[in-house]
């Protein structure tokens, strides 16, 4: 299956409310006894694209999770993935099994010692998985291949009631790439580690002491970059509702192409933040300072409002940014959800600066809206559009937006069983101009399985 087919059956299986990823759930959310459950979702996808001819796959979705709990510990499991069977461009039979994704978790829960221990493992088509990356780790990306992510993390808490306490966090993650059309895109592997020390001096004042390393490895001509901070920081209970933080270190980005290419930057970083909480919600500020991972300076300025609203949430925000080769950016945050009795809307568009493999910086923007009515006790329809976008700091590079748009309905046949079909369309533009048009239509079933143990 070629890269646009593969992502388009994977949007539209999205749209539908098909595409088992299960994310990764805290101890908060494990409530009640412990269960597991089996999706199930045979159907069939149309799809078609400006380089590709129509298509016609059968897809079986598969989707497995288990939560097991106890009063001082938690379990949790996921797997899912896809498997197709149809035709590719050329008309010879082809199978296979794709979008795997797998989670484990583990964790420990006392009254002064928490242990959180989380694996994960990803594969899909580069331009789906790119999108669910946070906006300040990596580019948006248009290419017909397939990536594999491997993650990693250990995070222990002590001292949570006394007076001193800490926290250590331990990660690690990798990228692989395959079958690209793309030659920048290199794969990686990232290793981290943070400690932070706290005192508390009275009731209304902390002090801490945090460091922090990172080291990304990039294969061929893709830039490694080599991170350490140290600082130190204080948190004031300015008034029963105003908290403020500061905390002042030193930075030190260590990137290079190669061997005998290295560049290192230091310098010092800042954060000022505070937080006021207010009846309905809360207004939030912050002041930062700090290198980047091409060892450029940022300086970056945030101000936003929270409503907690009797039907809903909403949350305005306004920022800018300013680079060392970059003019003065405004930065914008948005988030609004509203139900009703027999609907949902929910609204978010949100900015962020990362830095690309290849060491350019960017800022990234994501647009996200989704609609969804319930027709009646038996049946409900949602439509949805997105847009992603990265805007290339320097010039010479071009810019990547991406806009998909969804519509899917649902009807329950039976207590078990639900009918679903939906119609997802994606329009992308590469960094090299390249435009690429796509659409995809999917009918098909879904059965849950659900038990306690």
């Amino acid at each position: 299956m070629t890269g646009p087919a593969r992502a388009g059956l994977r949007r539209g299986l999205a749209a539908a409310g098909l595409l088992v990823v299960f994310a990764q759930p805290g101890p908060a959310q494990q409530t009640g006894a412990n269960t597991a459950t089996l999706t199930l979702t045979p159907g069939m996808t149309w799809d078609g694209g400006t380089d590709t001819e129509d298509t016609a796959r059968a897809a079986l979705g598969l989707g497995f999770s288990m939560i097991r709990q106890s009063r001082s510990s938690y379990f949790t499991f996921s797997a899912s993935g896809q498997a197709e069977w149809g035709e590719t461009n050329a008309s010879s039979p082809t199978s296979n099994f794709t979008d795997r994704a797998l989670r484990l978790g583990y964790g420990r829960d006392s009254r002064d010692t928490k242990f959180d221990l989380a694996f994960g493992y990803r594969q899909g088509d580069i331009d789906d998985l790119t999108l669910s990356i946070p906006l300040t780790q990596d580019v948006v990306v248009i290419d017909g291949g397939t990536v594999e992510t491997y993650t990693g993390t250990a995070a222990l808490e002590f001292g949570r009631t006394a007076r001193f306490g800490g926290t250590l966090e331990l990660g690690y993650g990798a990228t692989v790439y395959s079958d690209t059309q793309r030659t920048d895109l290199d794969d990686r592997e990232t290793a981290s580690a943070a400690a932070t020390l706290r005192f508390d001096i009275d009731d209304r004042i902390g002090a801490r002491l945090v460091t922090s390393l990172s080291r990304s490895d990039r294969d061929n001509n893709g830039q490694d970059t080599d991170r350490t901070a140290i600082g130190a920081g204080l948190v004031l209970g300015v008034t029963k509702t105003l908290t403020a933080e500061i905390e002042a270190g030193r930075s030190e980005v260590i990137t290079g192409y190669g061997p005998g290419t290295d560049s290192k930057a230091v310098g010092g970083y800042y954060t000022l933040s505070f937080t006021e909480t207010r009846p309905d919600g809360a207004i939030t500020g912050s002041l930062k300072s700090d290198l980047n991972d091409s060892g450029e300076r940022r300086d970056t300025a945030r101000l936003a409002r929270r409503f907690e609203l009797p039907a809903g949430t909403f949350l305005a925000g306004i920022g800018a940014s300013q680079g060392e080769n970059d003019n003065l950016r405004p930065l914008y945050d948005l988030i609004w959800r509203r139900e009703l009795p027999r609907a949902a809307l929910s609204a978010s568009f949100a900015q962020g600066f990362t830095t690309s493999s290849d060491g350019d910086e960017a800022l990234n923007s994501r647009l996200n809206l989704t609609y969804l009515q319930e027709l009646s006790p038996e049946a409900s329809v949602q439509a949805g559009l997105m847009l992603a976008a990265t805007d290339y700091v320097g010039a010479g590079v071009d810019d990547t937006q991406r806009v998909d748009l969804s519509l899917a309905y649902r009807h329950r046949l039976t207590r078990d069983w639900d009918a679903i079909g939906s119609y997802a369309h994606s329009f992308s533009r590469d960094r090299g101009g390249d435009e690429e048009e796509s659409g995809t239509v999917f009918l098909g079933l879904e059965k849950s399985f659900r038990w306690r143990y």
